[in-house]
């Protein structure tokens, strides 16, 4: 990670800065879905089908990654604004929150403590989605192409 910010902070704009931030990304994603298949190998019952839908969301995440790394790196081309992998980029979120709503290490806790974890739960959604958010980029959302139409 401070490769990454000092990257960012010192090389100028260019294709050296994109390469480096795209395979730092990648690499990051392959190590956590690296870390994810044994866990899930590992458990049995509820808790495998926990670390089995956050291993699959997280490589879904990395294939969309990839794609991106591919394109930017090997292709040097920008990726089109709209293309077919977005929806693997949007889908990766499905098996995650699936993974979330299972609350294995809920499962024999009280009533007290679960509601602590929802609450819990709820801010890690919420920062998951806020750091997806931000990681799309801004200037591609943010275009329209549509005239306002003032009312």
């Amino acid at each position: 990670m401070g490769v990454a910010v000092l990257a960012a902070l010192l090389l100028p704009r260019s294709f050296w800065l994109t390469a480096l931030s795209d395979i730092i990304q990648s690499l990051l994603l392959a190590s956590g879905t690296a870390a994810f298949v044994p866990l899930a190998l590992r458990t049995h019952g509820r808790i495998r089908l926990f670390w089995s839908l956050v291993a699959l969301g997280t490589m879904f995440w990395l294939a969309y990654q990839l794609f991106w790394t591919y394109s930017e790196v090997l292709l040097r081309r920008d990726v089109p604004d709209l293309c077919a992998w977005d929806v693997v980029l949007f889908l990766h979120v499905v098996p995650l929150m699936a993974a979330v709503s299972l609350r294995p290490r809920f499962l024999a806790m009280n009533t007290q403590l679960e509601w602590a974890g929802s609450i819990s739960r709820s801010f890690w959604c919420g920062g998951f989605i806020c750091t997806s958010c931000s990681s799309c980029h801004g200037s591609t959302w943010c275009r329209t192409s549509l005239p306002i139409i003032a009312i």
